[in-house]
């Protein structure tokens, strides 16, 4: 008894200590949280009574912006995330399918190097533990993540440094004179430039013409698979499944080789080794301006309610409002 209640004393402090930490923005950064996209999680189904949704998009960052369904009529949903990962779309439609309805659609994303991206590690478990269930985690780090999650005082000394740094930018912003928000300029060809330069870091693969082998072949094979199981689950389920390669800003596509498409994104699509619907907007003329952008992976406002009129057409989906 004693033991008890000296335990949930303890519990009851550091939850105590913890709470100006998840106040911080680096608390909020690390996860997911459920009002981030809207996930129909059991929150949701309190406040909404919609079921049987139309359409629902997987990806990573390009993906979360580029879509706006206020310009149609249908029921749909966005759970891309910046970033992303294949294998963590898997889980978040496998958490969440059943809002969609029989012969529903599954928007599976891909951009650019996306199919090189992989992380499974402590920090991408940490992420999700707000809003996938447990069992679709990664089960080595699942302990640790729970209690990260619950008592980030744990992290050590980044938690307090986030604390204090908290509290100097509230104590500037008081400070500081009020300015007018104004839409910063964004030089995109050295936006798109930096762009490759972290792609030939990230993945040690200098230039885009040059083929994948080695590790990097080993994970595109890995990427596949996983994309492969998303594929089989949809069918089994009789969801309708289509690839998007969505499109890019023109001066960053000035910058891949003519081929890149070829070369690069269509063998792992082969690879995957099954009959799906592809959609290929990289090349596509209607998207090749600028001005569709706000940075070269990113569409703006007007960019993101042209590419949803014209996917909506193409999927075959009517009720679209423009």
């Amino acid at each position: 008894m004693i033991v008890r209640i000296i335990k949930a004393l303890s519990y009851w402090l550091l939850d105590l200590f913890c709470v100006p930490i998840k106040k911080t923005s680096w608390y909020r950064r690390k996860f997911i949280l459920p009002n981030d996209c809207e996930y129909p999680t059991r929150a949701w189904h309190f406040k909404n009574e919609s079921r049987n949704f139309d359409l629902v998009v997987l990806g990573s960052t390009g993906a979360k912006w580029a879509f706006d369904f206020s310009v149609c009529r249908l029921k749909c949903m966005n759970w891309a995330q910046q970033p992303q990962y294949l294998q963590n779309d898997f889980r978040v439609l496998k958490n969440y399918h059943s809002i969609l309805r029989h012969g529903g659609h599954v928007i599976v994303t891909l951009m650019p190097y996306s199919f090189l991206y992989f992380d499974d590690t402590l920090d991408e478990t940490v992420r999700y533990t707000k809003i996938l269930d447990g069992t679709l985690l990664n089960h080595k780090y699942l302990a640790t993540a729970y209690r990260l999650a619950r008592f980030p005082i744990f992290y050590g000394i980044g938690s307090l440094k986030a604390i204090v740094k908290e509290i100097l930018t509230k104590v500037k912003s008081v400070f500081q004179k009020s300015l007018v928000n104004a839409t910063p300029y964004v030089d995109m060809r050295h936006e798109s430039l930096c762009l490759l330069r972290w792609w030939a870091r990230q993945f040690n693969h200098v230039t885009p013409d040059i083929p994948i082998v080695g590790h990097l072949a080993e994970l595109r094979s890995r990427q596949a698979h996983i994309l492969r199981d998303i594929i089989d689950f949809c069918k089994v389920r009789e969801y309708k499944v289509a690839i998007v390669i969505l499109p890019i800003a023109h001066t960053l596509k000035a910058l891949l080789p003519s081929q890149f498409t070829k070369d690069m994104i269509y063998p792992f699509i082969e690879e995957i080794g099954e009959s799906v619907s592809l959609y290929d907007y990289l090349c596509d003329e209607t998207f090749s301006n600028d001005t569709l952008f706000s940075s070269p992976l990113v569409m703006n406002e007007i960019g993101r309610k042209l590419f949803t009129t014209r996917l909506i057409a193409d999927l075959g989906l009517s009720h679209c409002s423009l």
